[in-house]
């Protein structure tokens, strides 16, 4: 999905770029060497900037690439128009004011610049079956999801408007990502029944969360939100 982010933000090589929730810097990495950008990532988690500051010396990318800890939910450590283009690679999902960490992305923006967000949407919750309702209700809470929670149809795309983005689309990825969490089950049911069995699921995040979310694939969405702030 890298390569999709990377065709939507429309930067030109060289572009300053905020990746918001850069993790282990992998996907920063990606941009910095096929979009030829400078990439600054921000994670809230220190391990994580540990193993991506480590990530980006191997990868020879220190005059490219940087991660330090910060939380999108405040970034004033960055100027007014200070970044070409900003993204969210599956991290929105955790924020616990998506709209005032929208407003913080359209104010270090310059003019024209570009904001892509790949995230989670999905129909009222309550209108999927019960138990795949309270799987999810539990993985939200567990995995510190409370966006994703509050996130039905459409509503990211509202909220960039509604802060002041214009141009902004949205797109549904979904299929992009089905045959990879169907080959993830394949390979985690087995373990995932084992953990239900014994109480462990919740222990084991990834693997309780990628079967669920195959499982209950027609009520979620995988977006790209793409919009701009306007000149």
């Amino acid at each position: 999905m890298e390569g999709k982010m990377l065709e939507a933000l429309h930067c030109a090589k060289g572009a300053k770029v905020l990746d918001a929730g850069c993790g282990t810097g992998h996907v920063a990495l990606y941009m910095a060497k096929e979009g030829g950008f400078h990439v600054e990532g921000i994670d809230l988690t220190p391990h994580h900037i540990v193993k991506a500051t480590r990530n980006i010396q191997l990868a020879g990318m220190t005059n490219q690439v940087r991660a330090k800890v910060g939380d999108y939910h405040n970034l004033e450590d960055f100027e007014n128009a200070d970044f070409d283009g900003i993204y969210t690679m599956e991290t929105l999902v955790h924020s616990i004011n998506p709209r005032e960490v929208l407003k913080e992305f359209l104010r270090i923006l310059k003019p024209g610049g570009s904001l892509v967000m790949h995230e989670y949407d999905h129909p009222r919750i309550e209108l999927a079956p019960k138990g795949i309702a309270d799987e999810a209700k539990t993985l939200n809470s567990v995995v510190c999801m409370p966006a994703f929670e509050s996130f039905e149809m459409d509503d990211l795309k509202n909220l960039a408007q509604e802060v002041g983005f214009e141009n902004v689309v949205s797109k549904d990825m979904s299929k992009n990502i089905v045959p990879m969490l169907w080959l993830f089950f394949v390979f985690a049911y087995i373990p995932w029944l084992i953990f239900k069995l014994l109480g462990l699921q919740y222990k084991f995040v990834n693997t309780t969360s990628g079967v669920g979310m195959y499982v209950g694939r027609k009520y979620w969405r995988y977006v790209q939100v793409s919009a701009r702030k306007p000149l």
